[in-house]
């Protein structure tokens, strides 16, 4: 895996343009503005749809929640969805 791509820890949170999605090693590789992210493969089909539009993915502690993902529309956010 290339050393540019980010993994968040825990409560860091990345906010931006949801660019591209990809399948990688058996994760999913997700570019958020200029951040190549690598995520949990569940998150795919959550994300897939947002693809352009300005989204934040937040890494939490919870064991039942580890992913928060969230869709900005006009600046108002939508939950999009946890993981």
């Amino acid at each position: 895996m290339s050393p540019n791509i980010h993994r968040l820890k825990p409560w860091e949170e990345v906010l931006g343009i949801l660019l591209e999605l990809h399948i990688l090693e058996g994760s999913l590789l997700a570019k958020i503005s200029n951040v190549p992210l690598i995520l949990p493969l569940e998150m795919e089909e959550k994300m897939r749809d947002h693809i352009g539009q300005r989204v934040s993915v937040l890494h939490t502690d919870m064991p039942d929640r580890p992913y928060l993902f969230r869709v900005f529309s006009n600046d108002k956010p939508n939950v999009g969805g946890d993981v």
